[in-house]
């Protein structure tokens, strides 16, 4: 590679020069494939949920996949780009000991799994007790930090795509409508590893590695060794002064994304959640910074930040589930409504689709009939050929006519409040937890709010 990296074209020509290498790698193909397979998966399921839920297909897993693949190649960059302009070290990050830590916490809860949590206690550890001694707590805060972002970088693109239409039992045990907001992406980018090398030994080592000459800058959130030693500080015991060797190392990872929302459409609840988790990584980035460069403060800001880690994930998340379960359902059948009709999922390519429904329409009448309830409306499109929809949209009423046969119609109405097949609203974040507890020591009662019945 030889060039120093004094700006971003070069780390971009980096990542470019490593990611095309790497595509006639059979391990990194591999692992591709592998990472593919699991997206597809994934949507499969998702596509599978929505045809015995609603009874039509909804999408194509395998468009899905390709759109995902398309979003991960531009996470997987932009992913490459921060962790190599801030020097973060996949040794110094402790990814080793992050993954085996992160999968044995998912056992006591899915979430559990995301870094987040993981990172926290192994910072936490690494504090008290020094051990493992390879971990540097800025580094590993960083890597966190950089993959929150990427998330909520991709959660803003396509978060909201193909969102699946749900019934959702509030807390207070009536239904409404909702939204199941769910992607995977796979990411294949960039994993660097730092070696501090003395200049007296470069020479030998330049056919056994490509090495990559750095600004005085970089690294940023780098870790140093024992002075002295091959793996030593810029100037070693011996007074030699020592160089950062690079190893770029293509690596393939998979980012998630699964949220409910009843009371925003999907694009609104994307947005905010991309909002929330963007503020987060930016947090725990200024944390690393200030645990790198903090001085006599160094030890007092890694400490807050592997607090930060697990505590602001799960705040994020209660910020979200909060907003949930406190403010008015988007799609819900209020008291004494004389049409409630109102539609909140189009299938796409369905004879509603191309009769022009739109969510948030309420159906009036369909063939001169006026309609209020399901069970009529499809009565009526099963007995007949062609359609005359009049509905309410806002402060207009349309009327729209279809020609073919339109049963089953393609739409997702809102459902009555009785209706029992429905998904539990539920607060779950650590902060539930404990106020469910403080409420059953104070009140001797958990409250009501924090479970539905």
């Amino acid at each position: 590679m030889g060039e120093k990296i004094t700006g971003l074209w070069p780390l971009v020509k980096l990542l470019l020069q490593v990611i095309s290498q790497s595509l006639g790698s059979p391990e990194f193909l591999v692992w591709m494939a592998l990472a593919m397979l699991l997206v597809y998966w994934q949507y499969r399921r998702q596509a599978a949920f929505v045809r015995d839920m609603w009874g039509q297909v909804a999408f194509s897993a395998w468009q899905e996949t390709l759109d995902s693949l398309v979003a991960g190649v531009f996470g997987g960059l932009l992913a490459g780009l921060f962790l190599i302009g801030l020097g973060i070290s996949l040794s110094d990050s402790g990814i080793l000991y992050l993954w085996p830590l992160a999968l044995l916490l998912m056992f006591f809860h899915p979430r559990y799994l995301c870094f987040s949590y993981g990172g926290g206690l192994l910072a936490l550890w690494k504090l008290l007790t020094g051990d493992p001694a390879s971990v540097h707590v800025p580094a590993l805060v960083g890597l966190v930090a950089v993959l929150h972002g990427v998330e909520a970088f991709l959660i803003a693109w396509m978060g909201a795509s193909k969102a699946q239409p749900v019934y959702v039992r509030r807390p207070e045990g009536k239904t409404v409508g909702g939204y199941l907001l769910q992607r995977l992406w796979p990411i294949p980018t960039l994993g660097i590893s730092l070696v501090w090398v003395a200049q007296s030994q470069l020479a030998g080592l330049t056919d056994a590695l490509k090495s990559v000459p750095t600004p005085s800058w970089w690294p940023l959130l780098a870790g140093s060794a024992p002075a002295g030693s091959v793996l030593g500080t810029a100037t070693g015991s011996a007074g030699n002064s020592f160089s950062p060797v690079l190893i770029v190392l293509p690596i393939v990872a998979a980012l998630g994304y699964s949220d409910l929302t009843i009371t925003q459409l999907p694009q609104a609840k994307a947005k905010r959640s991309a909002q929330w988790l963007g503020l987060y990584s930016v947090a725990l980035l200024g944390l690393a910074l200030a645990a790198q460069y903090g001085g006599t403060f160094s030890t007092f800001f890694s400490a807050l930040a592997a607090l930060a880690m697990p505590l602001g994930h799960e705040a994020v998340i209660y910020l979200g589930q909060h907003g949930e379960v406190r403010r008015t359902a988007l799609f819900a059948v209020p008291e004494g409504d004389p049409s409630p009709l109102r539609i909140m999922a189009v299938m796409p390519g369905s004879p509603a689709a191309q009769l022009g429904l739109q969510v948030g329409d309420a159906l009036l009448r369909v063939n001169g009939e006026p309609v209020s309830a399901a069970d009529q409306l499809r009565q009526l499109l099963a007995s007949s050929v062609g359609l005359v929809a009049e509905i309410q949209r806002g402060d207009k009423r349309v009327t729209l006519e279809y020609s073919g046969r339109a049963f089953p119609l393609g739409i997702v109405l809102t459902p009555s409040p009785e209706e029992q097949v429905a998904l539990p609203l539920v607060e779950d974040t650590f902060f539930d937890g404990i106020r469910r507890w403080l409420g059953r020591r104070v009140g001797g009662q958990t409250p009501p709010t924090a479970r539905p019945k």
